[in-house]
């Protein structure tokens, strides 16, 4: 399969307000609150961020044909090891259709930590829970005979064609999977390198997930993207 070429993201594209964000949800709802904890449909600025990841970075394509729920929740606690977590993506349960919405994903961002972040960590927290929401892909041999038809009838759901065979000489194509409805089967992805500060401290880049992070920190495949200038982030990120 061919290499996708990463569009180099501007300021003005990914932090543009927005009249309409068609991906992302905006239900009229009241904020609940108990004490100290909350939860409340996310504001247009969010909403806004949001669909323009969606639109500007190519690997969520999918998603725009997604309906993805953003909330925030107020009042998390730290972890054990004193840790906040900034969001959490998940696929929406069945009471949240019942109660007038249907969406695919639920997004939770938590509200203190996101009103304190920059701009750029904003994105960059958004762009990893869309990460998080994902399509199925299944596999498919295919015999040489019906290889190209086989291949225009999946369409857009076409993802690859491989250089893999089994023993009939038969072709694996790869393809997203889709429901009765015609869209996508969506799941949720899972991180590519869980490990521990200490374990990389001590050991390095031990197995292959974690070379591959250290490799693209090091020398990126098309360079970081350059969202802000150095000075820029810098003088948000002391904000």
């Amino acid at each position: 399969m061919a290499r996708r070429t990463r569009k180099r993201l501007t300021r003005s594209r990914m932090t543009r307000a927005r009249t309409a964000t068609p991906n992302v949800l905006a239900p009229a709802a009241d904020p609940w609150e108990r004490g100290r904890r909350g939860l409340a449909v996310a504001d247009a600025e969010a909403r806004a961020l949001a669909q323009n990841v969606i639109d500007e970075i190519e690997d969520h394509r999918w998603l725009r044909e997604a309906r993805v729920l953003l909330l925030f929740r107020s009042g998390v606690q730290p972890n054990a090891e004193n840790q906040i977590c900034l969001g959490q993506a998940r696929r929406a349960a069945p009471l949240v259709a019942l109660l007038g919405e249907r969406p695919d994903f639920v997004i939770l961002l938590t509200r203190e930590t996101w009103e304190a972040a920059a701009p750029r960590k904003r994105l960059a927290l958004l762009d990893h829970e869309l990460t998080h929401c994902a399509v199925t892909i299944a596999g498919k041999f295919v015999s040489p005979a019906k290889l190209e038809a086989f291949v225009a009838q999946l369409g857009k759901r076409h993802i690859e064609t491989t250089n893999i065979t089994d023993d009939k000489d038969r072709t694996l194509v790869r393809y997203v999977k889709t429901d009765a409805d015609g869209r996508p089967r969506w799941r949720i992805r899972h991180h590519d390198v869980e490990e521990f500060y200490d374990v990389l401290g001590r050991w390095g880049a031990w197995d292959a997930a974690a070379a591959r992070l250290i490799d693209l920190l090091e020398k990126p495949d098309d360079g970081q993207m350059p969202l802000f200038d150095d000075g820029e982030a810098n003088r948000q990120a002391a904000g």
